[in-house]
């Protein structure tokens, strides 16, 4: 009787620390109106990374008059592979009022269905995000389209996610530009740190902590 209830009790707390496992999908869409501003993956409760990204953004173009689309890429160029990922293009321009909006649209490219279009800030497919988790890609490639009237410079900026643990929020492309536009371009500042002080607590350690504990009650 014994070995069928501990059987019985150890397949639900296996069960349960199966699920406390599972890892937080970083972007929710509950809190797109926060992500869409800032890009940070609140959800993971840790800091971005402060040192080189081991991503890159390219683009197609450096120069936008006369072309239908940029071909955006997002590569990474060292041992981390693409597990999640979030890319806008921004208005290179700190004092701008919509420096923290997204510019222009998206689409998906052929063979890149594991990417999501996202209305941020009221404006249709401003952003792309990851489908899922896990991602395990070395490049993503999407198109993007410029507003119609828009001549300012611009760049494209991404939060990357190489684990639960590890993410880059400085990942930015080379400045895209207007013909006529000289202008010296800026990278705006985002948040870097997490609102939770970077300190996640460990489910795991609670469920091992409570199944000591049933095991003693019941078996000792």
């Amino acid at each position: 009787m014994k070995s069928k209830g501990m059987v019985s009790i150890l397949f639900v707390l296996l069960s349960v620390f199966d699920a406390a496992l599972t890892i937080p999908y970083p972007f929710s869409p509950k809190n797109f109106k926060q992500e869409c501003q800032d890009m940070f993956p609140e959800a993971l409760g840790v800091h971005s990374q402060l040192s080189k990204p081991p991503y890159e953004i390219q683009t197609s173009d450096t120069i936008y008059d006369g072309v239908s689309h940029e071909q955006v890429t997002l590569k990474s160029t060292g041992k981390y592979k693409i597990n999640a990922f979030f890319l806008q293009a921004r208005v290179a321009d700190c004092s701008a009022t919509d420096r923290d909006v997204p510019i222009g649209y998206f689409e998906k490219e052929f063979g890149h269905d594991d990417v999501e279009l996202v209305h941020c800030a009221g404006r249709h497919d401003s952003a792309v995000v990851s489908r899922k988790w896990n991602l395990n890609k070395e490049n993503v490639v999407v198109r993007w389209y410029k507003p119609k009237n828009e001549t300012r410079k611009l760049f494209f900026r991404a939060t990357v996610i190489a684990n639960v643990d590890l993410f880059w929020m400085e990942n930015f492309s080379d400045s895209i530009r207007s013909l006529g536009n000289n202008k010296a371009g800026q990278v705006c500042p985002v948040r870097l740190m997490a609102h939770s002080g970077g300190d996640k607590s460990d489910p795991r350690q609670w469920l091992l902590i409570f199944a000591v504990f049933a095991y003693r009650i019941l078996y000792l």
